[in-house]
């Protein structure tokens, strides 16, 4: 272990070594502080000079990580502030339904209207397929693009991830498929978000948030 620790402080730098054994002595075993000094003492490093300096660093980082974490916590309480209730994410998925619906009926008209496939068994893939489609494809591109789709321009709510911010097109796409986990439909009704939001990491929220 001690050769590791030996091998490990040997590619630090003489502010890394010096940083290990001041002010972040406290986060490393005995071993490994033993090989920092034993490398410290190789290079004929000298710690005191260094110590003031990285104080003043530590202490400007933790001031820095205490605001970011205060801002986090203000993010997250504005947003807990402005969920959708259940009813409009009810409303929604009603709205989003219907137009999925209309959508794929729009579809299967032009397609069978400028095809000639007559065996049923096409017929049948070609339904499924274009529902799918017209499924995964109107939500993509409708929350991607403007964070809403028609039912949540209709209830003024929209998708944020749980930064506050505009959820980029992985995180659309994961709530997309997530979406045809079976009883996701529901599944808001008895939690703050559906399986599709818990998986995407991230939530709907009322217009009033501003992002």
């Amino acid at each position: 272990m001690e050769n590791n620790f030996t091998k490990i402080m040997s590619v630090k730098t003489d502010n890394e070594l010096i940083k290990i054994v001041t002010v972040d002595s406290k986060k490393y075993q005995k071993t490994a502080l033993e090989a920092a000094k034993e490398e410290i003492a190789l290079r004929q490093l000298d710690i005191s000079a260094n110590i003031a300096e990285f104080k003043i660093q530590t202490e400007k980082e933790n001031i820095e990580r205490e605001k970011q974490d205060l801002a986090q916590k203000q993010k997250s309480k504005e947003i807990n502030k402005n969920i959708a209730r259940t009813t409009l994410r009810g409303i929604n998925f009603l709205v989003d339904l219907f137009v999925v619906i209309v959508l794929y009926l729009f579809t299967i008209f032009i397609i069978k209207n400028t095809t000639n496939i007559i065996s049923p068994r096409e017929i049948i893939l070609i339904n499924r397929t274009t529902l799918f489609c017209v499924f995964i494809f109107y939500f993509i591109i409708a929350e991607t693009i403007f964070q809403k789709t028609i039912g949540k321009l209709l209830t003024k709510t929209k998708v944020i991830d749980l930064e506050g911010g505009k959820p980029n097109f992985l995180k659309i796409t994961t709530r997309t498929f997530s979406r045809l986990i079976p009883l996701d439909g529901i599944s808001y009704l008895y939690t703050i978000n559906g399986f599709h939001d818990k998986i995407a990491k991230t939530v709907v929220v009322t217009d009033k948030y501003p992002n």
